[in-house]
C-alpha cells in the first residue's frame, strides 16, 4: 500500500481534522482500509458521504488490487477527532493507516484548508 499526497486540515486543540491522501493498492491483492489513528488525536474515523448524509463506514474500505483511491475527491472522509494539539499551517501530522492484513505510517502537511 502507498500514501502519498497528504494533507490536513488546520483546526485548534480539541478539534477535528480531515485527512486526504491518495492509496494505491499494489499488494496482489484485494485490501480493507479498517481505521486511521494518530498520536496526536484521541481516535479517527472513516466516513461515507451520500446525498449530503454523512454516516460511518462500519464494514471498512474496500480495495481492489491496482486501484487507486483519491480520499481528496472522494465521497468517503478521513477523519482525526479530539485532536490533542493544535494544527496549525505548514505543521507536520503523522498517522497510521490500519488494513486487516497490517498498518501503513504516513505523514503530511497541515493546510489552511481543504477543497471538497
Amino acid at each position: 500500500m502507498l500514501i502519498s499526497d497528504v494533507r490536513a486540515s488546520a483546526t485548534e486543540e480539541g478539534g477535528s481534522t480531515r485527512l486526504t491522501f491518495r492509496i494505491e493498492n499494489a499488494t496482489g491483492r484485494t485490501q480493507i482500509l479498517d481505521a486511521v489513528r494518530s498520536d496526536d488525536a484521541e481516535e479517527g474515523s472513516l466516513v461515507v458521504i451520500d446525498d449530503g448524509v454523512e454516516a460511518p463506514a462500519a464494514a471498512g474500505l474496500l480495495m481492489l488490487d491496482h486501484e487507486t483511491l483519491n480520499l481528496g475527491t472522494s465521497h468517503i472522509r478521513v477523519l482525526l477527532h479530539g485532536l490533542k494539539r493544535p494544527l496549525k499551517e505548514g505543521d507536520v501530522i503523522a498517522f497510521q493507516a490500519v488494513f486487516r492484513d497490517g498498518t501503513v505510517p504516513a505523514q503530511g502537511h497541515v493546510h489552511a484548508t481543504i477543497n471538497n
